[in-house]
């Protein structure tokens, strides 16, 4: 039998203990990985009774879902519906939320390119004060009821970053605004 030298046994050694530390290495990742049983059943989304479409960092919709009782979801299209921007750090694997209006303010959900919730929370808040203020002030106040409004929308459509399609939408609500107004200051 042959016999092995030092140099020999360290390698077998050193070869060995690599192999246990990547097979311990692939066990403890593969550990902190879960499958779920997860039931989407259409699950929908309301802030303030308006329903959100949600959307991912793609613009694609995506759908909350039910695992053993708890609903679950998605962050991103839940906090840009909120007026947050959200930042994903892949070095710490942490989601960032930062509020980048005041809370005051009226908000869009990133990505959007058809009527935002922000502009018909404008509208719906703007169109119930000319309304309400009609049949007790003149032509004059409703039509600073009015400018105030598309003035907010404007304000909002620069804090949306002119994402596409925010002017078109701006003009939208800013019209169905004036209509409301012209409707009433007859």
């Amino acid at each position: 039998m042959k016999k092995l030298s030092k140099k020999s046994i360290l390698s077998y050694v050193s070869g060995f203990l690599t192999a246990i530390l990547l097979t311990v290495g692939i066990v403890v990742y593969a550990s902190t990985t879960k499958t779920i049983q997860a039931e989407f059943s259409n699950i929908k989304v309301y802030i303030d009774n308006v329903l959100v479409d949600l959307k991912d960092a793609n613009g694609s919709t995506v759908e909350p879902f039910i695992c053993d009782g708890t609903t679950y979801l998605p962050v991103r299209g839940v906090a840009s519906a909120l007026g947050c921007q959200v930042e994903w750090d892949e070095a710490t694997q942490s989601v960032k939320l930062y509020k980048n209006v005041a809370s005051s303010d009226i908000y869009q959900s990133e990505g959007q390119t058809t009527a935002s919730l922000g502009y018909e929370q404008i509208y719906n808040e703007y169109s119930k004060k000319i309304k309400d203020a009609a049949p007790n002030v003149g032509i004059s106040e409703l039509a600073e009821i009015s400018n105030e409004g598309i003035g907010k929308m404007a304000k909002y459509m620069l804090k949306a970053q002119g994402k596409d399609g925010q002017y078109e939408t701006y003009q939208e609500w800013a019209g169905k605004l004036m209509d409301v107004y012209l409707k009433e200051a007859r």
